[in-house]
């Protein structure tokens, strides 16, 4: 998982986008700086979110099973410390709160939001 020490899980490749990787630092300043909201930084598109950590090219990201980013959700020590607590996750993403038809629906935000029964907010 990576981690900054911005946002609580950030899907920027740290070598290839420095300038993206400590661009969330905001999330950890004043008001999100709460043990009850989780931040995620990354690229996304409508529908869907891209997993950067790993690139090594920025040219074929990974596309999140959204799923699976769910459980890596759940695995976060503030996810497991707030005890069903968490008030919202806010998703630092482009085009996340999205959905095919330019709406909410199937976006990824939605989608994040039905696997963990906590609202999500995206971007859009």
């Amino acid at each position: 998982m990576s981690k900054s020490d911005n946002a609580d899980i950030n899907l920027f490749n740290r070598d290839l986008e420095r300038d993206m990787y400590i661009a969330g630092e905001w999330h950890k300043s004043g008001i999100l700086d709460r043990k009850d909201v989780i931040a995620i930084s990354g690229h996304g598109f409508v529908g869907g979110i891209y997993d950067g950590r790993n690139n090594v090219d920025y040219i074929n990201l990974e596309t999140i099973n959204i799923k699976d980013f769910a459980k890596e959700i759940k695995n976060l020590d503030k996810w497991k410390n707030a005890k069903g607590n968490i008030s919202y996750i806010l998703l630092d993403i482009c085009d996340s709160g999205l959905g095919p038809k330019a709406d909410n629906k199937n976006s990824a935000a939605q989608q994040l939001a039905n696997e963990l029964k906590v609202p999500v907010y995206g971007t859009t």
